[in-house]
């Protein structure tokens, strides 16, 4: 996990230290000795060297308060970011506690009904009508649908 505290501080101070460690442009030079070796120095080697065109970094035209502001927005959209994270994974909790909740239920129905001597529901008057072989196979079939959808 990424301490954001810790880099709301080390961003800045790494930009700055950028900024002030930067070196002087000096030139650069190629040099072939005799034998075909090449070498780069900062001094010229005789008639044989090349001067090197050092392609410098563009400067820094953004004051300090835009860099701030941007580093600000890179921060706040990782804080963002970090927080979808902990959203997404408990999210993929609740759904894996619903999964186990479900799973144990269908299990639970799915033995019951197998076990059971017979199977009956109740009408609108509150009578016993009990199941025929068909509807017991159809019941147990839908149990068993249930445990194998909720149970991996």
């Amino acid at each position: 996990m990424i301490n954001t505290s810790a880099l709301r501080h080390a961003v800045p101070a790494a930009v700055l230290f950028a900024v002030v460690a930067t070196p002087v442009s000096a030139e650069i030079f190629k040099c072939t000795d005799a034998q075909g070796k090449i070498q780069y120095t900062d001094t010229p080697c005789g008639q044989t060297s090349t001067a090197i065109k050092k392609h410098s970094a563009p400067s820094a035209a953004a004051s300090p308060d835009e860099h701030m502001q941007k580093t600000r927005r890179l921060l706040d959209a990782m804080d963002a970011e970090h927080d979808a994270e902990k959203r997404t994974a408990a999210e993929a909790k609740a759904e894996k506690k619903k999964r186990k909740q479900n799973c144990y239920t269908a299990r639970d129905r799915y033995r019951q009904l197998v076990s059971a001597g017979r199977i009956y529901d109740l009408d609108k008057n509150g009578n016993r009508v009990i199941y025929n072989d068909a509807q017991r196979a159809k019941t147990e079939a839908s149990a068993k649908a249930d445990v194998d959808k909720w149970c991996d």
